[in-house]
């Protein structure tokens, strides 16, 4: 990672997928301090990893299971998604529409910021479980991963959580491999 780092501001499509997949747009004076590796002590940011990586990644292959196998259509997810009655709170972080060009990657966060990503897969709930039944396995990992990121947005979780939790997250990964087909990355891992 180190030398990718280095040459980020020498490569521009270099610089263009660090800074949307990672957020990082330049070399950090850091990495010049004797003992010290930027990749692996400073903390991850839930932001990031969380909203923008794995809960928009699993929300974009959900979203193209239905579509691709006509469970719903876009413009049906788009109408439930612009009409649902959001709170007063909610407004200012109201998901857009999700075009096609928003389905063409899933690092594009279906064209939501995180905010937007968070409450967008809490609506998405209501109008996914009307078709729950006919997908149920691809149902169970959009819902294990809302509420394992439920439990970790949460201001303050019992001890005796975290052992529910690492079950959840096996199951959550589990399932994504099963069922989604993908392969696992650090981007999909909670």
């Amino acid at each position: 990672m180190n030398h990718i780092i280095n040459n980020i501001e020498q490569n521009e499509d270099l610089h263009q997928h660090c800074s949307k997949e990672y957020g990082i747009n330049k070399r950090s004076i850091l990495l010049d301090a004797p003992y010290f590796d930027v990749t692996e002590q400073l903390p991850q940011d839930l932001m990031h990893v969380i909203l923008e990586g794995s809960l928009s990644r699993t929300l974009y292959f959900v979203v193209r299971y239905f579509l691709n196998n006509n469970i719903c259509s876009l413009n049906e997810i788009n109408t439930f998604i612009l009409n649902f009655p959001y709170g007063y709170s909610e407004l200012k972080d109201k998901p857009v529409a999700i075009t096609l060009e928003d389905l063409k990657t899933p690092s594009d966060n279906l064209g939501q910021t995180a905010a937007q990503i968070w409450l967008l897969s809490r609506v998405f709930a209501f109008l996914g479980e009307e078709y729950a039944h006919l997908c149920p396995n691809v149902w169970r990992v959009f819902m294990t991963s809302v509420e394992i990121i439920a439990i970790c947005l949460s201001r303050k979780i019992s001890i005796n959580i975290l052992g529910y939790l690492k079950g959840l997250i096996k199951e959550h990964l589990q399932l994504f491999k099963d069922v989604i087909g993908e392969n696992i990355t650090q981007s999909n891992i909670i």
